[in-house]
C-alpha cells in the first residue's frame, strides 16, 4: 500500500494511517480494500487547510523527502497534527524525533511507537545529542516573519542541521511570509552556509489561512 495516494472517489488526497495510533480529533478515514489479500486498509483524508505538508503536495511540490523507514527531525513551532503526519509517512520502520516547547510536544509524549519527543529549545542543539540520531530529513516550523536575512530562527536551522542532517540528506522550512505573492527563499547567509544548504524550491502555501511559504533544499549536496 502507499503511503500517500489519492481517492478517485472523492478526488481528495489520502494518508496511510499507521496501525494502532492515536488519531486526530475532526478526521475524515477511507478503509479501502486489497484486492489481493482482501485486507481493509485505513487512510486519513489529508486536509491541506489543516497541514502544511498536505498544503505543499496540494501545490505540487516535487518531493518532500519523506519515505517508509526514513529518519525526520521535526522542530521549532511544532503542531500535533503534523507530527501524527510525520508517523504515519515513515512507518514503524521510520522515527521522528520532535523537539519544540509546545504543548503538543508533551500531548505526543509516548503515544506513538516511532515518535521520541523532546521538550526544549530547538536552539539548544547541543542538549539533545545523546538523544537525537543521524536524519533523512530536518523539517523546521517558523510561526513568524524572520525580519533579518539571518536571525535566531536562520541560526537553530544551521546548527541542528550540522548536528543531525546527513549528507545529501534534505531540509524544509515552514516559515511565514508578508505577503502571500511574495515568492523570496529562506536566507541563511552568505559565504559558507550558502555553500551547504543548496535551495530545492519554494512554494507559497495559498490555502493556508494567513500568508506561509515552505522551502525545500539540499544539505551538503554531492557534485
Amino acid at each position: 500500500m502507499n503511503a500517500i495516494s489519492k481517492s478517485i472517489a472523492t478526488d481528495k488526497l489520502i494518508k496511510f494511517i499507521l496501525d494502532n495510533s492515536p488519531r486526530p480529533t475532526n478526521h475524515y478515514t477511507i478503509g479501502i480494500t486489497d484486492n489481493e489479500d482482501i485486507t481493509k486498509v485505513e487512510y486519513r483524508v489529508w486536509d491541506p487547510l489543516r497541514s502544511k505538508l498536505g498544503a505543499a503536495i496540494h501545490h505540487g511540490v516535487t518531493n518532500i523527502w519523506i519515505k517508509p523507514g526514513s529518519r525526520v527531525l521535526y522542530m521549532g513551532n511544532v503542531c500535533g497534527l503534523t507530527i501524527s503526519d510525520l508517523s504515519d509517512l515513515v512507518g514503524l520502520e521510520g522515527l521522528v524525533y520532535v523537539v519544540g516547547l509546545s504543548n503538543d510536544v508533551a500531548d505526543m509524549a509516548g503515544k506513538r511507537p516511532n515518535v521520541l519527543t523532546i521538550k526544549t529549545k530547538c536552539d539548544y542543539h547541543y542538549l539533545y545529542r545523546m538523544l537525537v540520531g543521524m536524519v533523512d530529513v530536518m523539517f523546521a516550523e517558523i510561526d513568524h516573519h524572520p525580519e533579518q536575512q539571518f536571525s535566531n530562527e536562520g541560526a537553530f536551522v544551521v546548527n541542528n542541521a550540522r548536528y543531525y542532517l546527513r549528507a545529501a540528506g534534505h531540509y524544509m522550512i515552514s516559515r511565514q511570509v508578508k505577503a502571500m505573492n511574495s515568492t523570496r527563499r529562506f536566507i541563511f547567509v552568505a559565504h559558507d552556509y550558502g555553500m551547504e544548504f543548496k535551495p530545492i524550491e519554494t512554494l507559497r502555501l495559498d490555502v493556508m489561512e494567513g500568508a506561509y511559504a515552505l522551502d525545500v533544499g539540499g544539505y551538503r549536496m554531492r557534485e
